[in-house]
């Protein structure tokens, strides 16, 4: 494994860890070996000698307030009309993205108090058409945090509103970065997962984050690649 590998594979785990020593920390039950598992990740990150990583790294040592991931729950709900359907009579998919990213971006700002700007959307999955007259649930909070960035988990269910039955139509998970008044980046507060559902999300975040950085690095190649043919 090179050093790039290293770095990629853990530097996620470190925003895990401490958000574990952090949550440890809030609930009185921190422990020494908490602090000497996260110095061995920065120990670790060194390899690469990057600066700007292992700062990162240093940075998220410093005391930040917990929030629980209900704290940035969002909903809302809408009936679907012809005009927001297409031709097959169920509603449009950029529509439903547009409220999602809408959505998601209010439990980004709630979380850090502050601006948000959407970094990516995946893993989006149409699960169940929505037609026309179902009643749309937007559902939306923060489920895992880095230093400056945020994932939010979105989940939309649609309702028949002559029936009364309910169905999971869509889910996915959205990357903000939080700013600061000026336009940089800020540190937003750690995570506390309380339901099931999101301890279970939570657990899963940290995958999630590193197959995250590679597609983005995988992106950034294939972009180049676009770029130079365009020249």
């Amino acid at each position: 494994m090179n050093d790039d590998d290293k770095e990629r594979c853990m530097k996620p785990m470190v925003h895990s860890l401490l958000n574990e020593c952090q949550y440890a920390l809030h609930k009185g039950s921190f422990h020494v070996y908490h602090k000497r598992r996260f110095l061995d990740c920065l120990k670790a990150l060194s390899v690469s000698h990057d600066r700007s990583t292992i700062n990162e790294g240093e940075i998220l040592m410093q005391n930040r307030p917990v929030k629980a991931c209900s704290d940035s729950r969002v909903v809302k709900t809408v009936r679907i009309f012809p005009i927001d359907t297409n031709s097959h009579g169920t509603m449009f998919g950029g529509k439903l993205l547009s409220y999602m990213d809408e959505v998601s971006s209010m439990s980004a700002s709630r979380h850090s108090r502050g601006d948000a700007v959407t970094a990516s959307m995946d893993s989006v999955d149409f699960l169940s058409p929505i037609r026309l007259d179902d009643a749309v649930t937007i559902e939306s909070y923060v489920t895992w945090v880095g230093t400056s960035s945020m994932e939010v988990f979105i989940k939309v269910t649609a309702e028949d509103l002559k029936t009364g039955v309910s169905r999971l139509a869509n889910t996915a998970f959205l990357t903000f970065v939080a700013l600061s008044d000026d336009g940089r980046k800020k540190v937003v507060p750690l995570i506390r997962p309380e339901s099931d559902e999101e301890k279970m999300l939570y657990q899963a975040a940290e995958k999630r984050a590193g197959q995250r950085i590679e597609r983005r690095q995988e992106s950034r190649a294939f972009a180049n690649t676009l770029a130079a043919s365009i020249k």
